[in-house]
């Protein structure tokens, strides 16, 4: 598995254990931002974030067999439409942190 982070993800990667090699993606630049992107649409699976960039990288892609999680929320609920950001094919991923209620 190959994840792409930002390099404030410090969290997520101590916690994230899912019984496979993940070779993580964090250094490349703004000026080599392209490589990342690249390597997003080659993958055979991507898990993506609400954002523009990991949409590209998941859209772009043009493996028949691939496989993508995508957020089902991308908005604050009762904001904007976020119905038709999501290609058919798409797996969306349940709660969004933004459905939570705040304790």
């Amino acid at each position: 598995m190959v994840a792409h982070l930002d390099g404030s993800q410090g969290k997520f990667r101590e916690n994230l254990n899912l019984n496979c090699p993940i070779h993580f993606v964090d250094h490349n630049s703004t000026s080599s931002a392209n490589e990342d992107l690249w390597l997003m649409t080659a993958a055979e699976s991507i898990i993506i974030a609400n954002s523009t960039f990991s949409w590209w990288g998941a859209f772009l892609g043009n493996r028949r067999d691939r496989i993508v999680y995508a957020p089902a929320r991308w908005f604050h609920p009762n904001t904007l439409d976020d119905r038709h950001l999501n290609c058919h094919r798409w797996l969306l991923v349940g709660e969004s942190v933004l459905d939570r209620k705040v304790a």
